[in-house]
């Protein structure tokens, strides 16, 4: 494992940020088009973004939890309501840090188990899809 690095939230950080501002740019000039909510399979997808590119960035890293987690709920939360979204508040913030937790632990349990594998680089894409399928069943229950 490498040195503790807070790579995964500053990718989250670009990755929320430039979801929102094309969001922004879009309902600015086209207010009648109907925009996906940042609801809870968006995060996941968010967070499976940020998790692939830090994987592709800088390998495996290791995580300090507490900071990380707090650093996603900033994140979810801070950059929802600088982007004006309408329905963004607390509930924003703590579903952030739920599904950020969750998804970093099932995506980095998976890639411990690629670990072992000879082609592990090619592997995480289709690891991260599956497990973005999952969570899209998962609330398919719900």
């Amino acid at each position: 494992m490498k040195k503790n690095t807070m790579m995964v939230n500053t990718l989250l950080a670009v990755v929320l940020g430039a979801g929102l501002l094309v969001g922004l740019i879009w309902r600015t000039f086209m207010p009648y088009v109907v925009l996906p909510e940042l609801d809870v399979i968006a995060m996941v997808a968010i967070t499976l973004i940020a998790l692939v590119l830090e994987y592709y960035i800088g390998g495996k890293q290791e995580r300090n939890w507490a900071v990380q987690i707090v650093m996603a709920t900033v994140t979810f939360g801070g950059l929802a309501l600088v982007a004006g979204l309408p329905y963004a508040g607390m509930k924003t913030f703590l579903v952030g840090a739920v599904v950020f937790t969750i998804v970093t632990f099932l995506f980095d349990s998976m890639v411990c188990r690629l670990e072992v594998t000879t082609d592990k680089k090619c592997a995480v894409i289709p690891t991260a899809f599956v497990l973005y399928l999952a969570c899209q069943c998962f609330m398919g229950m719900f």
